[in-house]
């Protein structure tokens, strides 16, 4: 009978060893905070590569509550943040200047741009803002140079990686874009009746 109990207790101290080993290999979920600081790029882009798998990506939900990532659905920001190149950017520090073959675009998740012609600022794109798609989708020339006014965090969306981009994250991309670049239009107009 004790060496019956004897291996009772084994068991149930292997089981225990068993359910704490299970324990471990559980994931933590955790708040995930977009910052600009202390969080490298290069982390940054790597984290979210790996944690993109499942369906209620931390990641992803924050994005989809930023004005520009609010249209997208989950499986097209999925997408995107998969195929990601992450900048980190300094205050001051140029990201891009006029002249310069466009082949991508840019989100920002934290911070402020300035885009800027002849050292003066046409606009400045904060959280959830688009810029550099023009001269992406064309083929063409930057047309204005782009600064950090703060210490900014964005996503690089490249012209191939739009192409390979399934159906509904194309369309959802283009809206996004056309709503842009309408907000522009209408901007310019403004400043140019300020003007008259």
């Amino acid at each position: 009978e004790d060496e019956d109990e004897d291996e009772d207790e084994d068991e149930d101290e292997d089981e225990d060893e068993d359910e704490d080993e299970d324990l471990e290999e559980l994931p933590i979920e955790k708040d995930i905070f977009i910052t600009p600081s202390p969080i490298s790029a290069a982390n940054l882009a790597s984290t979210v590569r790996e944690a993109v798998t499942p369906a209620d990506n931390p990641l992803v939900a924050r994005l989809m509550t930023l004005p520009g990532f609010k249209v997208f659905s989950e499986q097209a920001l999925t997408y995107l943040i998969s195929h990601l190149k992450a900048i980190q950017l300094a205050e001051d520090e140029v990201l891009f200047e006029a002249g310069q073959v466009g082949k991508s675009m840019f989100f920002v998740l934290t911070g402020k741009v300035d885009i800027r012609i002849d050292d003066e600022t046409v606009e400045t794109v904060g959280t959830g803002g688009i810029f550099g798609e023009m001269a992406m989708l064309e083929g063409e020339h930057r047309s204005a140079d782009a600064v950090a006014s703060s210490a900014a965090l964005l996503l690089e969306v490249s012209s191939d990686q739009v192409e390979k981009g399934d159906h509904e994250f194309r369309s959802i991309l283009y809206e996004v874009l056309s709503r842009n670049l309408v907000r522009r239009l209408r901007e310019t107009n403004r400043r140019l009746w300020s003007q008259s």
